[in-house]
This record gives structure tokens, C-alpha cells and sequence, in this order.
């Protein structure tokens, strides 16, 4: 199959170029060599080597500073996205596309599922909602992968954050009340491949939105600090008290300009029935991030 991806530096397309490549024909792109607001490039990409697949990993994820820098992230996370998803649907492709659990309000007491109704309280979630929603309505064949708390041993993310002020400040204060469940960008790209593989000879019926996260109790952003850094510690062979001390802070203390949901955690019992397997904890994959850190 021929795959066009954008994105191919960000967290989850770095897994997939190690992914694809085996057999597929991969053409692939990041921010230096395809602009995302020229729409025209975008369409004409799609247009002249009219693919089989088409996967945006592309994204502005930059939660708060999205409320201050809306255009761009309309641009990144909607317009983009909906110019790719029409060309797609254009060429007879398939269209590949990830969303993010902040298009939920967050105030179930229980894992969301792909019927729950949507309600973003952030310029980024209303972003992702808005993709989402063009796609639905105007491909044939898509798949939409809501993620959750996507982290890796590569690029900007909650751990390697953790992990670099611990050792350079005395304390961090981290929310206590806001719940998500750790989901590792390999896994992400590993289900993502595995969708793929069944796209062959099923026609449109994987066609559709899933959630996309690891197996585990969800846990609070406070709570997963304290694991990396007492994973740290054991692995250097150290006492936690050498790194910053962790405590614990209120989202109503914490100044965000962003207002994030307070339980996140997706339920994935659509996608593990189509694939036929049950997804790793979240947990294992904190020991994947120790060793790939280690190398």
C-alpha cells in the first residue's frame, strides 16, 4: 500500500515511520518540508500520488497557549486536518486520524466511550472536536484514534518534563484531581499498524472513531509523578530525596489558561474487539520509557 503521513517527527509519527516502511510505500512529511497552512501544497500532495492511506499525526498540542494563539491552532488542528480528510475522500483513501480526550467535559464518573457526547472547555479540544466532526461527515473510509496522555522517551511530554525539573528545582507542585490514563505513543503507532493491516479486503466496515489508550486504573497527573520519580531513583540507585520533592496541588490552586477535564480515562472496549487483543497496562510502558531513556 501507498502511505502519505504528516507529522513524521511528532511523538506517535516517529513510531510509525519505523513501523510502515516494511511493506509499504511511505512518503512521509514534518513541519520543514510541508507548511500546513499551505492548503494548496497539502491537497496537491495527496492529489498527485493519490495514496491508499492517508495518516495526520500532525498536531498543535500546545494546551494552553492555545488559548492565546487560536488561529494557529484552528489552522493545525481543524483546517489542515479537514483540507487532508476532503483530498482523501477525493482519491478514494483512507484517512487516519488522531484526536485527544479533551473533547470531553470530563465530568463522568466513568471511562468515556465513543457515544459519549462531546464538550470541550478548551480552544485545543474544540480543535480536535471540530476534525473530528468534518471527518465523520464528509469521508467514506476514516479512522479516528482518540488518544489520552500520550507520552514517550522522545519530545515534549508530561514524564520528560517530570523527569528534568526533578532534578533541577527543590519541589513541584502537580495536580492532584485531574485523572487520565498514560498512553504510550508505541502503542498508539502498534495499533495504529494493526488497524491498517485489516483495512485489506474489509471494505468500509472498520470505518469509524475508537479510543486508543493503554489498559490501568487512571491516575492523577500528582500520582503518576511520584511513580516516574521513585522509577527514577530505583534505577539510578538513589534515594527520592534527591530529587525535587513532589506535592500535591488543587486544579482550582493551579493556575492553567486552559481549563482541562477532570477524569479523562477512555474506554477501549470497541477497538480491542475489532483488533482481538487485550491492551498492555500503562505501567509496562513506563518501564519501555526507562530503558529507551537508558540507550
Amino acid at each position: 500500500m501507498k502511505i502519505i503521513l504528516f507529522g513524521k517527527n511528532g511523538q506517535v509519527g516517529r513510531r510509525l515511520v519505523s513501523l510502515l516502511p516494511s511493506d509499504n510505500e511511505l512518503i512521509s512529511f514534518d513541519r520543514t518540508s510541508l507548511d500546513l497552512s499551505n492548503f494548496a501544497k497539502v491537497k496537491e500532495v495527496i492529489e498527485i500520488n493519490r495514496p491508499d492511506i492517508v495518516i495526520n499525526a500532525a498536531a498543535y498540542t500546545q494546551v494552553d497557549r492555545a488559548e492565546f494563539q487560536q488561529d494557529l491552532t484552528y489552522l493545525v488542528n481543524q483546517k489542515a486536518p479537514e483540507v487532508m480528510a476532503a483530498e482523501s475522500n477525493a482519491v478514494g483513501a483512507w484517512f487516519v486520524h488522531y484526536s485527544s480526550d479533551y473533547v470531553f467535559d470530563g465530568s463522568l464518573q466513568r471511562s468515556y466511550t465513543e457515544n459519549d457526547e462531546p464538550n470541550p472547555l478548551s480552544v485545543y479540544g474544540n480543535s480536535k472536536l471540530k476534525a473530528d466532526q468534518f471527518i465523520q461527515q464528509y469521508c467514506d473510509k476514516y479512522m479516528i484514534f482518540r488518544t489520552c496522555a500520550v507520552f514517550d522517551s522522545y519530545g515534549s511530554n508530561f514524564p520528560n518534563t517530570i523527569l528534568r525539573l526533578a532534578k533541577k528545582l527543590p519541589e513541584l507542585k502537580v495536580i492532584n484531581d485531574q485523572f487520565t490514563t498514560p498512553t504510550h505513543a508505541g502503542f498508539i503507532a502498534d495499533l495504529t499498524y494493526a488497524m491498517i493491516q485489516r483495512i485489506k479486503g474489509c471494505g468500509r466496515s472498520l470505518s469509524g472513531l475508537y479510543n486508543v489508550a493503554n489498559s490501568g486504573e487512571a491516575v492523577s497527573w500528582y500520582e503518576f509523578a511520584k511513580i516516574l520519580i521513585k522509577k527514577l531513583a530505583v534505577l539510578e540507585g538513589r534515594d527520592m530525596s534527591c530529587y525535587a520533592k513532589i506535592l500535591p496541588i488543587s486544579s482550582a490552586e493551579y493556575q492553567q489558561d486552559a481549563k482541562r477535564p477532570q477524569h479523562s480515562s477512555l474506554n477501549i472496549e470497541k477497538i480491542q474487539k475489532q483488533v482481538g487483543f487485550v491492551a498492555p497496562y500503562w505501567q509496562d510502558y513506563v518501564s519501555l520509557f526507562y530503558k529507551e531513556l537508558k540507550k
